[in-house]
């Protein structure tokens, strides 16, 4: 399957992140007992240089300097939080992790 259509959501339990579920495009969320789904993230189709597949969400560094990866504009782009960047050249960057747990590397 193509991983552009490849998804993850986050599970949110007492208000705090508790992970992702994956799934592919058409499948169907599992019913939780407890907590609830947030948004859907798509797969970019990308990977970064560990071979890691990126997903909107995602916090990269690159040298020094983090980004979120974000929808913008019909397309994904690498945002500081002040300006977006094209999404070429993540092979070259790092995922440190994700916007639910980690989103303190972006201030």
């Amino acid at each position: 399957m193509n991983d552009r259509l490849k998804f993850r959501v986050p599970v949110f339990k007492n208000n705090e992140f508790d992970g992702h579920v994956y799934m592919e495009l058409g499948e169907k969320l599992p019913e939780l007992h407890s907590g609830y789904y947030g948004k859907p993230e798509q797969c970019t189709g990308l990977k970064d240089k560990n071979g890691n597949l990126i997903y909107e969400g995602d916090i990269l560094k690159n040298g020094i300097h983090y980004y979120q990866v974000i929808w913008h504009a019909g397309k994904f782009v690498l945002n500081t939080g002040c300006k977006n960047y094209p999404i070429s050249g993540c092979d070259l960057a790092e995922i440190v992790g994700n916007i639910h747990e980690n989103g303190d590397l972006l201030r």
